[in-house]
C-alpha cells in the first residue's frame, strides 16, 4: 500500500518552495506558512522532518509581535529549501506496507579525545568478529576542534552505517547508544547543534539502504565493549572480546569514511515495504532519497482518504492512499 499527495497538494507544495527559493528574505508569517505546509508533506516524505530543522531555527531570530518583519534566509535555510525543491520535483510516495525484517543489533560509542568504536551481531553471526567491529582514532582536526560529545556520538552512528549499511540492506538495525540526546535525535529525525549534520547523513544512508533504524538508550556500564573500542583500550578489548585481538586483526580498517570515499556497490533506492532488489551499480547518494524512507510512521491526525477499490476484508495490496488536508 502506497500513500501519495493529491496532485493539487503537490502543486501547492512546489509553488510554496519555488517562491521561497526565489526570495532573498522572508517574513515570519511566510516562514511559518512554509514550515507548516512542509510539515504536512513530511507524512509522505519522512526525511522531511530532518530537513526542516534549520527552517524552524530561523523563526527564533524574529522579534515577537511583528509577523511582517523580514529576515535574510540563512545559508543553512537555503540548503534545506534546495533539498525540498529537489524532492518535490518528482512525485514523493511512501509504502506503509509492513514486513518482517531481519534484525541487526549494533552498539556504538565515542570518546571525546580518543576515537569512535562500534560493533554488531546478527542472527547469522551471534558473536562479534573482527569484520563486525571497528576502533577508529579521531583525526587531529576533530580533537583540536573540541566538538561536543553529542556530535562525536552521532559521528559514531554515521560511521557504523557507512561501514556496514551496504551489507544490511533492507534490514532493521537496533542501535544501542549510551547518549540520551543522540538516541532521541535518531528517534525523532532532528536535533539541535552541529550534530544535525551527521544525523542527516545517517538518515540519507538509512534511506538509501532501506534500513529501519531503531535507537535504544543503554547505560555506559552496559556499553562496555563499544566504550573500550572508542578508547582504543586494547587490554579491555582483549578481556571482553579476545577474538578481536588474537590473532592480530586490523580493527581500525580504513579510518573515517565519508560519502565521497565509499567504494562499495550501492543498491538502487527502493520504496520501503517492497521486495529489495539485489545490490548493483556503484552510485553516489541520490538527492531525492527522502521519498523512500521507512523509518517514520504516519503523522498523528492526518486524514487519509482511500480512493482505491476496497476488497471485502480491507485494502488490496496495490492500494494508493491520497493525503488530503
Amino acid at each position: 500500500m502506497v500513500i501519495r499527495l493529491q496532485t493539487s497538494k503537490l502543486h501547492k507544495a512546489r509553488k510554496i518552495v519555488q517562491a521561497a527559493v526565489q526570495e532573498r528574505s522572508l517574513s515570519l508569517r511566510q516562514l511559518q506558512q512554509i514550515n507548516g505546509y512542509l510539515n504536512f508533506v513530511s507524512t509522505v516524505v519522512p526525511l522531511g522532518h530532518t530537513f526542516l530543522r534549520r527552517l524552524y531555527d530561523m523563526e527564533l531570530f524574529f522579534p515577537p509581535g511583528d509577523g511582517n518583519q523580514r529576515r535574510r534566509i540563512s545559508s543553512e535555510g537555503w540548503r534545506d529549501l534546495a533539498w525540498w525543491a529537489e524532492v518535490l520535483s518528482g512525485t514523493p510516495e511512501r509504502s506503509i506496507t509492513t514486513r518482517d525484517r531481519e534484525t541487526i543489533l549494533a552498539w556504538t560509542d565515542a570518546a571525546s579525545s580518543k576515537g569512535l568504536g562500534a560493533f554488531y551481531i546478527s542472527t547469522t553471526q551471534p558473536t562479534v568478529q573482527p569484520s563486525s567491529a571497528f576502533s577508529l582514532a579521531l583525526p587531529t582536526t576533530l580533537t583540536q576542534a573540541k566538538h561536543h560529545i553529542n556530535y562525536l556520538e552521532m559521528q559514531a552512528v554515521e560511521q557504523t552505517i557507512l561501514y556496514w549499511g551496504h551489507a544490511w540492506y533492507g534490514k532493521k538495525v537496533v542501535i544501542h547508544i549510551d547518549n540520551r540526546a543522540v538516541a532521541y535525535g535518531l528517534a525523532n529525525g532532528t536535533m539541535r547543534g552541529t550534530s544535525m549534520e551527521a544525523l542527516r547523513g545517517c538518515w540519507l544512508l538509512a534511506t538509501e539502504y532501506d534500513l529501519e533504524i531503531e535507537p535504544l538508550w543503554i547505560s555506559t556500564k552496559d556499553n562496555n565493549l563499544a566504550d573500550a573500542l572508542s578508547r582504543l583500550d586494547i587490554r579491555r578489548i582483549a578481556d571482553l572480546a579476545p577474538q578481536l585481538i588474537y590473532p592480530p586483526c586490523d580493527l581500525q580498517k580504513h579510518g573515517l569514511l565519508t560519502f565521497s570515499n565509499l567504494d562499495y556497490h550501492r543498491p538502487q533506492p527502493t520504496i520501503s515495504g517492497k521486495d529489495s532488489p539485489q545490490p548493483h551499480a556503484a552510485i553516489t547518494t541520490p538527492p531525492g532519497l527522502a521519498s523512500h524512507s521507512s523509518a517514520h510512521s504516519l503523522t498523528t491526525g492526518t486524514r487519509v482518504e482511500d480512493v482505491s477499490q476496497q476488497e471485502p476484508h480491507g485494502l488490496s495490496s496495490g492500494s494508493v492512499l491520497w493525503l488530503e488536508r
